[in-house]
Formats: C-alpha cells, sequence, structure tokens
C-alpha cells in the first residue's frame, strides 16, 4: 500500500529583523570607511609572473587599470570580453566567476 504523496506548504513567515549597526570598531587598524563598488571585474592568476607577462602583452595591457596585489588586476569597466577573447587567442583558458 502506497501513501498519498504529502501536500507541502510554504513555511511560516518570519517577522523581519532590523539590520543593526555594527560595533564602532574598524574593520582593520586605521580603517574607518569601507565603500563598495559594483560592479567591477578582476582578474586572478595563478602566479605573479602570469600577471606580469600579461600586463606586458599589447592585447591585454590597455584593459588593465592597476595591479590589486601579487595575483590580480583591475579591468576597465566594460573590457570583460575584450579581455576574454584576447586571453583565449592567447591559448589561455579563462574561467569566468558570477558573470
Amino acid at each position: 500500500m502506497t501513501d498519498a504523496p504529502k501536500k507541502r506548504t510554504a513555511p511560516p513567515k518570519r517577522a523581519k529583523t532590523p539590520l543593526t549597526a555594527a560595533p564602532s570598531q574598524p574593520l582593520l587598524s586605521g580603517v574607518q570607511t569601507v565603500v563598495a563598488h559594483r560592479p567591477l571585474s578582476v582578474l586572478e592568476v595563478q602566479d605573479s609572473a602570469d600577471l606580469d607577462a600579461l600586463l606586458l602583452d599589447a592585447r591585454l595591457a590597455g584593459q588593465l587599470v592597476s595591479r590589486l596585489g601579487p595575483t590580480f588586476a583591475l579591468l576597465i569597466p566594460g573590457s570583460e570580453k575584450a579581455v576574454l577573447d584576447a586571453l583565449r587567442k592567447a591559448g589561455h583558458l579563462p574561467r569566468v566567476v558570477g558573470g
């Protein structure tokens, strides 16, 4: 004998809790204000030598705003497709996250 499938109902609604301000301690020593900019595109590589080479590549150098760290660089807004195409033509296999 098989049981009839149970009907699922919507979960009970919970009251919305207001966002509370974080404690007045800075995130990092000396940092008072943090500003988040969206959308930004960042190029990440496995090795800093790879980023060095990409920054010297004429096909990509004009698309990169600045180096953010040893393995990260900020792209010019709207240049994502051109950068992906240039990376593929150079034999790289870029992985896109969140786009």
